[in-house]
């Protein structure tokens, strides 16, 4: 082989090598796990929850806690008189729902008086202006539950509890602004239309199904079902007849885990969203003229 073929081999030897190189860079960086909001930089937290790495906006926690009503409402009322949350009152109550405003740096506490989770894990939220679903449920045509306090049947819809919010500078530190929302959706497409001018209302506000709220630095909102004891009967020969569910119960009830309801944390993270506060300026004093090496300061006065 002559020396001009050896180097072109070479050459091409060397380019392959590195068209290798990008490729399973490539390759790597693509097929690797997805780095999405709910899997960014997650941590394992004193509670043994995963958590993501903190950045400016809300924090979602889910919680799975023994369906247990009776031990529920106690781990509530354990919660309140112990001072770790106060109760938030929202037209949401009567849809069934219980809003905690909890110290975050004690949610292990709380947690533990609701029964423990035998697993919870963190979804960033960001700040987002759209609603978004935290949980969602479909019901067959004819479900009989409870809708602001009062029974009634139900289309074929899904219900949905949506959640917005961002954050905000204040004068004296920052805060979240969070907005929950209870909807329903029709199931199925009753009328299909091309005509571009027909607005088809796609979801539709359920009575009493609004809440809002401001959160600081150290708060976390729970948000839970509130906890309904089975009725016992007039005749004390065991349960009486269950009462329809509430909106919440649908909602968090048995969902994912039928043995489990679920519990929802709300968490703000605030981070360098206000600038850094300005100092007071120090006068600088005015500069006087050096002595000169060859003559020294003058003794006399200009």
């Amino acid at each position: 082989m002559t020396t001009r073929a050896r180097g072109l081999s070479s050459a091409l030897a060397t380019i392959a090598a590195s068209a290798a190189a990008i490729l399973s860079m490539m390759l790597s960086a693509s097929c690797g796990p997805a780095k999405d909001a709910a899997t960014r930089a997650a941590t394992r937290d004193e509670r043994g929850a995963v958590r993501a790495s903190a950045q400016t906006g809300l924090e979602l926690l889910r919680w799975f806690v023994p369906h247990d009503p009776k031990r529920r409402k106690e781990g509530i009322e354990r919660i309140v008189a112990e001072g770790l949350a106060t109760r938030v009152a929202s037209d949401l109550d009567s849809n069934g729902f219980t809003l905690l405003r909890a110290d975050a740096a004690r949610l292990g506490a709380a947690l533990a008086a609701l029964g423990d989770s035998a697993s919870a894990r963190s979804t960033l939220l960001g700040q987002p202006n759209a609603w978004v679903d935290l949980a969602s449920a479909q019901l067959a045509r004819g479900t009989a539950y409870f809708v602001a306090g009062r029974p009634a049947t139900s289309d074929e819809v899904i219900l949905r509890l949506g959640l917005r919010g961002w954050c905000f500078p204040t004068v004296d530190a920052a805060r979240a602004r969070v907005e929950l929302r209870l909807s329903e959706d029709a199931a199925r497409v009753a009328v299909v239309t091309i005509d571009p001018s027909t607005v088809r209302v796609r979801s539709n506000d359920i009575k009493s199904g609004r809440a809002a709220l401001e959160l600081g630095p150290e708060d976390a909102l729970i948000v839970l079902e509130t906890p309904v004891l089975p009725p016992e009967s007039a005749d004390g020969g065991g349960p009486a007849t269950a009462l329809p569910p509430s909106v919440a119960a649908i909602l968090l009830d048995g969902r994912p885990f039928p043995d489990r309801a679920s519990v929802l944390v709300i968490l703000p993270s605030l981070a360098d969203i206000l600038p850094p506060a300005q100092s007071a300026a120090v006068p600088t004093p005015a500069p006087t003229a050096p002595a000169t090496p060859e003559t020294g300061p003058s003794d006399h006065a200009p």
